[in-house]
């Protein structure tokens, strides 16, 4: 069941004006679509964090519901936002990966306990697609947020498209010179872009 859009919208209004109650309706309306983009994110191509899709849920609803009082425009608004705080998780995890893979300030462990915390080159990859992609935002915020949905939430060009109210077209126009500018950014680094 889709909850109506003018629910939706009342819910957003009051979290705008700071009711924290609102987002746990809000995110009790749209579980199942969160859920879907939380494992998007993490299915998608070169994960390497140690969670599942509710565990980044639960840690995208944490963030956002620290931020009551954050105007949001619309339902697509709040996805999008819900899909940079699951970003961002993604990225910390991967940080923090990359700090055990370093030491981290963690005490000497003998060869097989350490192969139980191996981290992949993953992380790393994310942490320089989260910088060229940080970059772009500056530069364009909408190709950069239609990456963000493409890459991190999953979503189709199509769906991309009825979030942000243009073609499916113009869509794909925007991702494919988006993903050659993280292409060229990323080559800096000497991390592929996959599409």
């Amino acid at each position: 069941m889709d909850p109506s859009p003018s629910t939706v919208t009342s819910l957003l209004a009051a979290w705008s004006q700071g009711d924290r109650g609102s987002m746990d309706q809000l995110f009790t309306l749209l579980y199942r679509e969160l859920r879907q983009i939380a494992g998007n994110a993490l299915n998608s191509r070169q994960r390497a964090v140690p969670l599942q899709p509710t565990e980044l849920l639960n840690e995208a609803y944490l963030r956002l519901s620290a931020a009551a009082g954050l105007r949001v425009e619309d339902r697509a608004h709040f996805l999008a936002l819900a899909c940079r705080a699951m970003r961002m998780v993604l990225v910390d995890s991967a940080r923090a990966a990359n700090r055990d893979k370093r030491g981290g300030g963690a005490p000497i462990v003998t060869l097989g306990a350490a192969s139980a915390v191996a981290v992949t080159h993953s992380s790393a990859t994310l942490l320089d697609l989260d910088t060229a992609l940080n970059k772009l935002f500056a530069l364009d915020p909408g190709p950069a947020r239609m990456v963000e949905l493409h890459y991190f939430a999953g979503l189709s060009y199509a769906e991309i498209a009825s979030e942000v109210d243009l073609s499916e077209a113009t869509v794909h126009r925007h991702l494919r010179l988006a993903k050659a500018w993280l292409a060229r950014e990323l080559a800096q680094t000497a991390v592929p872009l996959s599409s």
